[in-house]
């Protein structure tokens, strides 16, 4: 596994979103992205539940009032450290029916110039039915890469980048009752608040050699590919004895985790022509 180049992480950014309800109550939320660019459009994909609070509240009277996405300061063809966040001027949303994902297209930032991202081409990055099929059996490696918990590298805000594997059958997906979504598969990995939105990854492996005019790749060869949207997490029963304590919240996740597969992005797009 050669592991993710580190222009992957220029294009994985976080958003801010705040909320007001019926009463003028202000809540405020964090979560991952990642910039694609489809059709020569630059779009940000996230969860639909980082958006709008229906998604996981049912008298939810939250309006989104602001979105503001972290970018990172440019210096000649060089990005630096320095990040900073600027409201989204044009919110352009769409969400999806019955899937977990939310599209920011184009968004449009006030005195932004010297700070940018880096986007990635979704057609060399996604992949189809098929890829799911051949490369993501039952136990195998991915990866998901974003801001778990609101944590970062201090200097340079970058994303974390987490391991896991397939927990359930690619060619079927995954249905439980605590998930309210579809086109979901279940992945054995620590996924946590923040980190909706990250971006799931195949892991390399196997080779793939030029031969004559062309190439040759061993049985087990897998390229590194954008497989999904990480969305959520299964817990325990909150009334167990034992994890009862607030402070004890954590040890309530199963350490199963799911994401949205990129296949349901892409039949979003054509659905709205992107």
């Amino acid at each position: 596994m050669a592991g993710l180049a580190i222009d992957v992480c220029f294009a994985i950014c976080r958003l801010k979103t705040t909320f007001v309800d019926d009463t003028g109550y202000v809540r405020s939320g964090i979560a991952t992205g990642i910039w694609v660019i489809t059709k020569e459009k630059k779009i940000i994909v996230t969860n639909k539940h980082s958006l709008d609070l229906s998604m996981k509240y049912r008298r939810n009277t939250c309006k989104l009032i602001k979105t503001e996405i972290e970018l990172r300061k440019k210096e000649g063809n060089n990005f630096s450290s320095e990040t900073k966040f600027f409201e989204v001027l044009n919110p352009s949303y769409i969400f999806g029916t019955n899937i977990d994902l939310a599209l920011i297209v184009y968004p449009v930032f006030e005195h932004s110039e010297k700070f940018e991202h880096l986007s990635l081409n979704l057609s060399e990055w996604e992949v189809d039915a098929d890829f799911f099929r051949l490369n993501c059996r039952l136990g195998a490696d991915i990866s998901f890469v974003g801001f778990p918990m609101n944590f970062f590298d201090e200097k340079w805000t970058f994303p974390i980048g987490r391991h896991a594997i397939i927990a359930s059958v690619a060619e079927i997906g995954f249905s439980h009752k605590d998930i309210l979504t579809e086109d979901v598969l279940l992945a054995s990995g620590l996924s946590f608040e923040g980190g909706s939105g990250s971006p799931v990854f195949s892991s390399a492996r196997g080779l793939r050699i030029q031969a004559n005019q062309g190439f040759a790749e061993t049985s087990d060869y897998c390229p590194q590919k954008l497989i999904g949207i990480m969305t959520g997490h299964l817990q325990f029963n909150p009334g167990i004895k034992a994890i009862e304590k607030k402070e004890e919240a954590f040890m309530r996740h199963s350490g199963l985790s799911y994401f949205t597969k990129i296949t349901a992005l892409r039949k979003l797009l054509n659905e709205n022509g992107l």
